[in-house]
């Protein structure tokens, strides 16, 4: 909860990042939050989301970007 309290969009649940949205959102607002996208390509495949998004979100290399959540695809 204090994630959510200082305003992170992800959480960690069993070493995964998950987006949480607050319960009386509908599906529209959800959509609309996810329409602030960054694509980064061309990653190298060393780059997995457990480096993205250690077990302290606060200790990730993009937490500078101030970015609330993030897909690697």
């Amino acid at each position: 909860m204090n994630l959510w309290n200082q305003g992170v969009w992800t959480a960690p649940l069993r070493g995964l990042p998950v987006r949480w949205y607050p319960a009386n959102w509908n599906l529209q607002q959800r959509k609309k939050r996810e329409r602030f996208q960054a694509v980064v390509k061309d990653l190298p495949g060393t780059i997995t989301t457990s480096m993205l998004y250690p077990s302290d979100p606060f200790q990730s290399p993009i937490s500078h970007l101030r970015c609330k959540a993030f897909k690697v695809v």
